[in-house]
């Protein structure tokens, strides 16, 4: 992943219990910033895996060393924003691909987000 472009943070985000979770708020915006921008088929370990704009690979393990998490704590963080509905997560024996619901929502132009916001208002 290349550390080039931005991901919007509405600040409706606040609202979200998980603003007030520190763990829980890394791990978020973790995945909101390694998720790809656009459809791509991504090479791991001589298979290439199709994601959508929005999904990412991720390995729990390194989320937990990269913030000094216990996986057990990252597990669950994953499991309760999966239950909110804020992420799906697609897993199998080699890896666990995530997405975030609503990506386009948030992500979308500037004016796909405005119309968006108007319509949910």
């Amino acid at each position: 992943m290349q550390n080039i472009g931005f991901v919007k943070l509405h600040r409706k985000i606040r609202d979200n219990p998980i603003f007030w979770k520190p763990y829980y708020l890394v791990v978020f915006i973790h995945i909101m910033l390694d998720v790809e921008f656009q459809d791509c088929k991504k090479p791991l370990r001589g298979d290439l895996i199709d994601l959508r704009a929005g999904e990412g690979l991720f390995f729990q393990k390194e989320i937990a060393d990269k913030f000094g998490i216990a996986i057990g704590t990252v597990s669950n963080i994953l499991k309760k924003l999966n239950s909110e509905n804020i992420i799906e997560i697609k897993t199998n024996c080699k890896y666990t691909i995530i997405g975030l619901v609503n990506w386009e929502l948030y992500q979308g132009t500037l004016e796909t987000t405005i119309e968006n916001e108007m319509k949910t208002e």
